[in-house]
């Protein structure tokens, strides 16, 4: 999959991406929670901005959907940097279907943007978590 080039003059500070819902484990009992991925930009850079569960749920969604071809990018300060200065890195970020957060001082900027529920989407947490999810 090649990403495309974003014609965007101007990028809003935040968008909503397709509300999704899950089915949450809560003492025993499955009960429906909608999440909302919350997309926004920092130096130029897209990102998801949202709380690690919302990350994990979303992937095992779209894991559950099957035959849509996807990818998540994990993104640190380096990748911001590189976005910058590369444009197939910048590309590969604008076509990814989540860019989170996996480097605290990315979370400390979304927070302070107003995304106060952004967490660090740490890589093989997030690989554990999405395991244990799935291994049913």
């Amino acid at each position: 999959m090649v990403p495309m080039e974003c014609g965007a003059t101007h990028r809003p500070t935040c968008f909503l991406v397709r509300p999704l819902v899950f089915l949450v484990l809560s003492n025993t009992e499955y009960e429906a929670q909608q999440y909302i991925m919350r997309r926004m930009f920092i130096l130029d850079t897209p990102l998801t901005a949202q709380r690690f569960d919302e990350a994990v749920f979303t992937l095992v969604d779209w894991i559950g959907e099957g035959g849509s071809k996807r990818y998540v990018s994990l993104c640190t300060v380096y990748t911001m940097m590189s976005a910058r200065r590369t444009p197939q890195v910048m590309r590969a970020l604008e076509g990814a279907h989540m860019v989170v957060a996996d480097g605290m001082p990315i979370v400390w900027v979304q927070r302070k943007k107003g995304h106060t529920e952004a967490d660090r989407i740490y890589g093989p947490d997030v690989l554990v978590a999405v395991c244990e999810q799935t291994s049913n």
